[in-house]
């Protein structure tokens, strides 16, 4: 079974990029722009490595990452300071991110 990386994040056109950068044979990428779409998607199946942005309508990513019942690498993206209740994500990524540190992340991980 191919590996499978997840992005979720409200800005369709940043997810765009994730897909088009980050898409490779070795492993493929699915990209949601709606958290509760994402949420039943990574509860149906078994992604490897999950992506979430913080700052997301009807789901922050926080509440995304508390609702998926299974036990996924998972790191926040978010501007914001001071986050409480992370302790579900490997880390919290700092926007601006650079695209580096995705792939180093992706090459750990997979």
């Amino acid at each position: 079974m191919k590996k499978e990386v997840i992005f979720v994040d409200d800005e369709e056109d940043l997810l765009e990029l994730y897909y088009d950068l980050f898409q490779e044979e070795s492993f493929s990428v699915k990209i949601f722009s709606d958290p509760t779409k994402a949420l039943t998607y990574i509860n149906e199946n078994s992604p490897n490595l999950l992506f979430i942005d913080f700052r997301m309508p009807k789901l922050n990513g926080i509440e995304l990452r508390d609702k998926i019942n299974k036990d996924i690498t998972s790191y926040l993206i978010t501007g914001e300071l001071d986050l409480k209740d992370t302790d579900k994500f490997v880390a919290v990524l700092k926007k601006p991110l650079s695209t580096a540190i995705i792939e180093e992340l992706i090459e750990k991980h997979l």
